[in-house]
This record gives structure tokens, sequence and C-alpha cells, in this order.
């Protein structure tokens, strides 16, 4: 057989990471990577949705604020909640697809929840300063997850 025999070199985790990265771009660019939503993709918009309310309940007993009347924060918090599922979700498919905005959308995402899941407790939607030092934490680890993510799964 005359064909080429070409040596696949190694490449580091930070190289592979490109590569895939790269990848991404090139589906995108070429128009194969589907625009279409799953069944499944779909329902797991409700399951998302359905999260984010069981977290919103949550956070109301371990905050201690759970009583038969509703609060305005607690209202507005339940109105991040449904923001923070949809973010939540679409961060999923970007990393499923691997698409580029897998890396900004934790942002969005990191934020709506701590922001829902702190009002609830301080009762407002101010923050202190160690909870904005947690804050600046929290989105260094979701960076961490998220990277791992993208290289695991796209």
């Amino acid at each position: 057989m005359g064909g080429v025999h070409m040596e696949r070199r190694e490449r580091s985790v930070t190289q592979e990471f490109f590569f895939s990265f790269a990848n991404g771009f090139k589906r995108v660019e070429q128009g194969r990577m589907s625009d279409q939503l799953t069944d499944q993709q779909a329902f797991s918009l409700l399951t998302s949705v359905a999260t984010g309310i069981a977290l919103w309940v949550r956070d109301l007993f371990r905050f201690n604020r759970a009583s038969f009347k509703v609060t305005r924060i607690q209202w507005g918090a339940l109105g991040i909640k449904f923001l923070w599922a949809f973010s939540y979700w679409s961060t999923g498919l970007q990393i499923k697809r691997g698409h580029y905005l897998a890396f900004v959308t934790p942002l969005l995402t990191f934020s709506l929840w701590f922001i829902s899941t702190t009002s609830i407790l301080n009762e407002s939607f101010f923050l202190t300063r160690q909870q904005l030092i947690s804050f600046g934490i929290g989105i260094a680890i979701e960076y961490l997850f998220v990277t791992s993510s993208f290289l695991q799964f796209s």
C-alpha cells in the first residue's frame, strides 16, 4: 500500500483543550453544528426550571425564611431563579455542542444563582464585603467546572 505514514505526536492537556476549542469554531463556521433541539434537550429545560424552583424553596427553608407570606425580595429571587434555569440549560447545550459561549454564560449563570440565594439570606439584594469575596471565589470554581466539562464532553 502506498500510503504516507505520519506519526501522531502526543499533545499536552493544554494543547488538547485549544485543539477541541478550535474544532468547535470550525464546526460552527462550516454549518455542521445542528441548531435543532431534540425532544430530550427541550424537556431538559423543564427540568432546569423545576430545579430552579426547588432551589428557591430549599433556600427559603435553609435560611429560615419560609412563611405563609412571601416577600417582594423572595418573589424577585424566584424570578432570578427562572433566568438562572435558562442560563444553566443553555450552558449545557453550549458545552455539548462545543460552542465558545460555554465560557461566557457561566458568569451569568453563577451570578444569577448567587444573587438569588444571597438575596433570600440577606432579605436584600445588597451583598456584604465577604459575600463579594465569596462571589469571586465562586466564579473561579465555576470556570474550573466548565473547563473540565468542556474537555470531557465537547
